[in-house]
């Protein structure tokens, strides 16, 4: 049997009271993404993933907002788009040379199951023949398509 008195015992007073530690999300930047293969180049936020499935589509997202994704794909022929649009805007890309400017057709749409509002910007990239589709929606699309260039 053994026994201690620590009636007389104080904590000492160097004795530090565990902080807890304060995590600062990283600051968001712009970063350029460029593909000579599509023969363009976008600006897109340092938060999103990317991941390249082909050397003619990539998808950009951020993994904790599903509403994030942005699809660039290219192909030989025009993408078939609902004709149910609801809204079609014509869109200036320009060159990223600055010399000229090619024209697009945003196709602003709603989905019937769910009611989410889906864009598609379709153009052809006189460089290579190429159809570009850039898919998506929310800010981000709209960040995307604003910063698109031709090479």
């Amino acid at each position: 049997l053994f026994a201690v008195n620590i009636r007389g015992l104080r904590p000492s007073q160097n004795t530090t009271t565990p902080k807890p530690t304060e995590t600062k999300p990283q600051p968001i930047t712009m970063m350029t993404y460029i593909s000579h293969d599509r023969g363009v180049s976008l600006t897109y936020a340092s938060n999103l993933q990317i991941v390249e499935s082909t050397t003619s589509s990539t998808m950009f997202y951020d993994e904790s907002a599903p509403d994030t994704a942005v699809l660039l794909a290219c192909q030989r022929e025009k993408p078939n788009i609902s004709s149910q649009s609801e809204r079609l805007e014509s869109m200036t890309i320009h060159y990223a040379s600055g010399s000229a400017t090619i024209s697009g057709t945003l196709y602003r749409t709603t989905a019937q199951d769910n009611g989410a509002a889906i864009h598609n910007l379709i153009f052809k990239n006189p460089a290579n023949n190429l159809y570009i589709l850039v898919a998506g929606f929310g800010k981000t699309f709209e960040s995307v398509i604003s910063s698109l260039k031709v090479l």
